[in-house]
């Protein structure tokens, strides 16, 4: 019975141990999958932006500009929130789901 006891602590422990991510992780692993990468969206304004120098229609021209704003919005939120996760801590455990 004590041996089953103690096996049951070990495996609670080892479980805690392995499921458990500092603050930092997991604010990177929020932001990224609900939200991307900042390179993802800084790269797709570049993408647009490059697209707007070479279009010739007007009509075009107004989405790619919406477009381009968008993702410049994006990028640089993204990068402001990715600085906010650099501030957390790294030896905090991350606590809640």
């Amino acid at each position: 019975m004590e041996i089953l006891i103690k096996k049951i602590i070990y495996l609670l422990i080892l479980f805690i141990n392995i499921s458990c991510t500092s603050q930092k992780e997991r604010c990177y692993s929020n932001l990224i999958s609900f939200r991307g990468k900042s390179f993802d969206a800084c790269s797709r304004y570049i993408g647009y932006e490059a697209i707007s120098k070479n279009s010739s229609s007007e009509r075009f021209d107004r989405t790619v500009d919406n477009l381009k704003n968008y993702f410049l919005l994006d990028c640089v939120t993204l990068i402001e929130e990715e600085k906010k996760c650099e501030e957390k801590s790294n030896l905090v455990p991350h606590i809640g789901y």
